[in-house]
């Protein structure tokens, strides 16, 4: 098989895998870039189900960047309290305030000006303009490295270096450019629940066929 028909392959097993169950979330579904991002956000070093309580609080105080943005940061803040990490919630409520006055309080839809709003990295601009907008950049945070160097056989640093390069280039050559925010979370949840660091779950893995690891033994 071909590499660019493997790809396509391993694209349309992983769509297949993650539309036949999906984990249900209260932001999945969503094509609200300001519901995405706002999770996106509250996602970084703090698990789902921590999350989920702080999301849904959240978008029932403040529903768009406006009404954030017309907060003060103690009442932010005062939100926010028990998710740990406070300069996530400063960063997010300086870039409710950027939106609005750069953007008239709507969401950005360029990739390049959503990674302009404060605390706001390359991995959280693919993830929101992909699942929003259906921009074809791929995402990379832990779980697309390892899902991708397992079934790449990378070895290094994951972080830096030549490795870093091949996972992005792996990532981004993968993607379907047509349901590009479901194949970003469909390759994060492969990580999270089943390529896992340790004792991963092969036997449920859809693109296990061709992964050299798996292959290896």
């Amino acid at each position: 098989m071909s590499e660019s028909r493997t790809q396509n392959s391993i694209s349309k097993r992983l769509l297949g895998w993650f539309q036949q169950d999906p984990e249900p979330m209260p932001w999945r579904g969503s094509t609200d870039p300001y519901a995405i991002w706002l999770s996106e956000v509250m996602l970084q070093q703090t698990q789902i189900r921590t999350v989920i309580p702080y999301w849904n609080n959240f978008m029932v105080r403040y529903p768009d960047p406006q009404s954030l943005a017309d907060a003060t940061e103690d009442e932010v803040l005062s939100d926010w309290a028990g998710l740990g990490y406070y300069s996530r919630g400063r960063n997010l409520h300086r870039a409710a305030k950027q939106i609005v006055q750069d953007h008239n309080g709507q969401f950005p839809k360029k990739p390049e000006d959503v990674r302009n709003l404060p605390g706001v990295g390359e991995y959280t601009t693919a993830a929101v303009c992909s699942i929003a907008f259906g921009e074809p950049l791929a995402v990379v945070d832990g779980n697309v490295e390892r899902v991708i160097c397992r079934h790449r056989a990378l070895s290094g640093d994951s972080r830096k270096g030549e490795t870093k390069v091949l996972i992005r280039k792996w990532a981004q050559e993968w993607i379907d450019p047509e349901q590009a925010g479901d194949h970003n979370q469909a390759v994060m949840d492969l990580g999270r629940k089943v390529c896992t660091p340790k004792n991963p779950n092969c036997s449920a893995c859809p693109i296990s066929t061709d992964c050299l690891a798996f292959e290896s033994g």
